[in-house]
């Protein structure tokens, strides 16, 4: 079983990879498109996990799902806000173009349901993939691959019904894990 974890950069910005094959996650980073659909392409993942929006909302300046992160405490952007917007624009442009089973995540919410600080360190990293996975963690050296392993950790829970759509499927719903980790 395989998992694709992405946390997703504007055009500008690098993008966070990690695959879980069954046993380790191995995380880089890319800059394109065409680094991204390559690697999903090479891999053949069972389960995408992409950490960014893959869809606007119906009206206003949030989707069900965000309103719903924020109720339950989970602090998250806006797909519109100003910064977000170009992020946005590619997750939605990417979705056209991704084979597979794609969801959208938020490491920040796999992260907070383990206590991990949203800003960490390669090693706490390393030992939620231990505990959740029990898998070794290769890589992730910058916030962008940690932010991956954690899509990857939302991704796997989600593969074996241990996590949530958050939100409206019909606007755009996110994973998050369904208990503490």
């Amino acid at each position: 079983m395989k998992v694709l974890g992405i946390d997703l950069a504007s055009e500008k910005g690098i993008t966070g990879m990690a695959i879980y094959d069954g046993s380790r996650v191995r995380a880089f980073s890319v800059k394109s498109d065409k680094e991204i659909l390559e690697a999903i392409k090479d891999e053949r993942p069972h389960v995408i996990a992409i950490d960014a929006p893959l869809s606007k909302p119906k009206k206003g300046m949030w989707r069900k799902a965000e309103s719903e992160l924020l109720k339950r405490k989970i602090k998250i952007f806006s797909p519109l806000l100003p910064t977000m917007i170009p992020l946005t624009e590619r997750g939605i442009r990417l979705k056209k173009s991704i084979r597979g089973k794609l969801i959208e995540v938020f490491p920040g919410a796999v992260f907070d349901s383990a206590k991990i600080p949203r800003k960490n360190t390669q090693i706490a990293v390393a030992k939620l993939v231990k505990k959740v996975l029990n898998a070794n963690l290769e890589g992730a050296g910058n916030q962008h691959e940690r932010d991956a392993a954690a899509a990857v950790i939302a991704g796997y829970l989600y593969y074996h019904g241990k996590a949530e759509h958050v939100g409206d499927r019909t606007e755009g719903s996110i994973v998050i894990p369904k208990n503490k980790l």
